[in-house]
């Protein structure tokens, strides 16, 4: 949270975007022995959705007015789109800006590298706060129209088979995760192959399935990984690395 805290005073942010159970730990008494409570700018809330009386009073204010509507604000392609923080691994806090254009290029890469088309299913098992993750959560399917299937690590962690389940029902062409991931199906899997070929887990259709982190290539975990789950129909050629903030 005191990553949190800097990424605001940073970038000087006027709201702050997050779900209720990291609200609620922004207002705890632990967190306010360390930072102050009173401190955080406008906390919204995305599962506060508001009522359906209120959504329908909008839309009858927004339908009757009659003021004049304001001259739409001039947009260039190098205006800032978001900035981007992440946290190195010496633990010091880095931040670039990234524009509209930028961004934009950023998803038109990824869609001729992996062919994103419309008729793909994406599943992505990243963290979503900055870097490829966010990209990959937010920006990418309404850049290129594919289907992404998104999965919070979190609930790879409570559920480690939810990740291939996921591949293996939608058929799933391409995923990206991190090293986490392929080492947690290991450590729960890797003596249980024949068990998930009686539960129909095939992995047949995966064809990307790249990692993404910021270190070198794991060349061993990678090769095991696809040792492991070749049973399932996994192809050697389907595991490949990318280099950037999960």
């Amino acid at each position: 949270m005191l990553t949190v805290r800097m990424i605001i005073d940073v970038s000087k942010a006027v709201a702050l975007l997050s779900n209720g159970t990291l609200i609620k730990l922004l207002r705890s008494k632990e967190l306010s022995h360390r930072v102050n409570a009173k401190a955080w700018p406008t906390i919204l809330d995305i599962e506060d959705a508001p009522s359906l009386s209120v959504a329908r009073s909008k839309a009858h204010k927004a339908s009757s007015s009659t003021a004049a509507v304001e001259p739409s604000i001039a947009r260039r392609p190098d205006d800032i789109f978001y900035l981007d923080f992440a946290v190195s691994t010496t633990g010091q806090l880095s931040g670039i800006v990234v524009t509209a254009v930028g961004a934009a290029k950023q998803c038109k890469s990824l869609k001729m590298a992996c062919e994103l088309y419309p008729s793909r299913t994406v599943t992505v098992c990243l963290d979503p706060y900055s870097g490829l993750g966010f990209t990959l959560w937010c920006l990418c399917s309404v850049y290129s129209g594919h289907q992404s299937i998104l999965i919070p690590p979190l609930e790879l962690e409570q559920n480690p088979l939810v990740w291939m389940q996921t591949l293996s029902q939608h058929r799933s062409r391409d995923t990206f995760c991190t090293y986490s991931v392929l080492e947690l199906c290991l450590k729960e899997f890797a003596a249980q192959v024949g068990q998930l070929r009686e539960k129909s887990v095939n992995l047949s259709s995966l064809r990307n399935c790249v990692v993404v982190a910021e270190e070198r290539p794991r060349v061993q975990l990678c090769n095991a990984f696809i040792k492991v789950f070749a049973p399932l129909g996994l192809s050697p050629r389907a595991v490949s690395t990318s280099f950037g903030v999960a």
